[in-house]
C-alpha cells in the first residue's frame, strides 16, 4: 500500500514540477523593472519583464492532464516498483517492531531517571 501511495505521490510531484513554475528565475533586485528614457536604446527592455506577484510565480505552461492520463501514469509508475518478497517484508516488520520497543523502553528509563532526579533536586514528593 505504501508503494502505491509513493508511486502516486511521485507522479503528482513530477506533474507539479514539470508544468508549474514555482520560482521566478531572476534575483530579487532584478524584479524591479527599469526602462531607459530612450525606448529604442539597446537594453531598455528587460528580457523577462518583472512579475507583479514578487518572487513566487505560478505560471501554468501546459494544459493539465486528464484523470485518465493521470491514472495511466500512476499505473506505469506502479509497474516500475520492485516489490519485496514475503521474507524481506517479514524481516523488515520484525526489525521495526523490535526497534520501536527498544526506543520506548529507552524513553521510559530516561523519563523515570530524570523524574527521580528532579524529585531529589527539588525536594518534592518525599
Amino acid at each position: 500500500m505504501a508503494d502505491i501511495l509513493f508511486a502516486t505521490f511521485k507522479v503528482f510531484l513530477n506533474y507539479l514540477f514539470t508544468y508549474l513554475d514555482f520560482f521566478d528565475k531572476r534575483g530579487v533586485a532584478q524584479l524591479v523593472e527599469r526602462r531607459s528614457p530612450k525606448p529604442k536604446a539597446a537594453g531598455s527592455k528587460p528580457a523577462t519583464p518583472a512579475s507583479k506577484s514578487g518572487i513566487f510565480v505560478f505560471n501554468i505552461r501546459y494544459v493539465m492532464t486528464t484523470p485518465a492520463q493521470f491514472g495511466k501514469q500512476v499505473k506505469q509508475e506502479i509497474s516500475k516498483v520492485t516489490w519485496p518478497t514475503r521474507k524481506e517484508a517479514t524481516v523488515s516488520t520484525i526489525t521495526v517492531v523490535i526497534l520501536c520497543a527498544m526506543a520506548s523502553i529507552f524513553v521510559f528509563v530516561v523519563d523515570s531517571v530524570l523524574g527521580v532526579a528532579m524529585k531529589i533536586i527539588l525536594g518534592l514528593g518525599g
